[in-house]
């Protein structure tokens, strides 16, 4: 769950709202008939949370892990009948419900696997096609967690990306030390970030310095009347 905790709070800082609803893919074989069947059973869950920024990260874990576990329950729902009941109007530029989407797989996977009389080997799937507006897709195995990032090229730009993903790893760090942090504590801005704004809005420059001279002479003439400023002879 602290996954996608941090993913949900990574989007809410990015768009300054609270309330942020995310699809994540789930396997739907929780039934023991299905499991041998040879199919493609995934549903999509929407998953919604609203981010308390006073509240703790802990919490928000929370939170997070309850409304997992309430979609699990009712993941028999298809989604289509989700977008029937809930979607009046739809905008065919976006997806129904949500337009960011979330997976991890902890599944591992098995790469001696044999089977009588064929040759199995893995087939990298060069030719990826966002079907969302961003995709965060992680995966475990032997306790390392990867991943790899989908998004409109439209939206979004790939310098652009590389932050969204040193912010969403900088958010891990901090909440994986300190949990009980308020989410407004959290800062996506980083050291050399903070060193960087500053040298760009340094306004200190010695061209100013004959300008500011001169403004500090005229200022002390106009404190002393007495001095003979402009004279004029008819």
């Amino acid at each position: 769950m602290t996954t996608l905790a941090a993913y949900q709070l990574l989007l809410s800082k990015y768009s300054n709202q609270d309330d942020i609803c995310v699809g994540s893919p789930i396997a739907n074989r929780n039934h023991d008939d299905i499991e041998p069947v040879i199919g493609f059973f995934v549903n999509t869950l929407a998953l919604r949370t609203q981010l308390d920024s006073n509240g703790s990260f802990a919490n928000l874990m929370q939170q997070v892990r309850q409304q997992t576990l309430d979609a699990y329950a009712h993941q028999d729902v298809p989604f289509e009948r989700l977008v029937d009941e809930l979607v009046t109007e739809r905008d065919m530029l976006h997806s129904p419900l949500f337009q960011v989407l979330f997976s991890l797989q902890n599944i591992q996977m098995n790469n001696d696997l044999r089977v009588p009389g064929l040759k199995l080997k893995p087939i990298a799937n060069d030719n990826v096609v966002a079907k969302f507006d961003l995709e965060f897709s992680l995966g475990e195995q032997n306790g390392v967690i990867a991943g790899e990032v989908v998004y409109r090229t439209a939206l979004f730009n790939r310098a652009f990306v590389e932050q969204l993903i040193s912010h969403y790893l900088r958010i891990l760090q901090l909440v994986v030390a300190d949990p009980s942090q308020s989410l407004n504590q959290i800062s996506l801005v980083t050291d050399t970030e903070i060193q960087q704004l500053q040298s760009r809005n340094s306004t200190q420059s010695d061209y100013l310095q004959p300008f500011t001279n001169c403004l500090k002479n005229r200022l002390t003439e106009l404190r002393m009347p007495q001095r003979c400023c402009l004279a004029h002879r008819v």
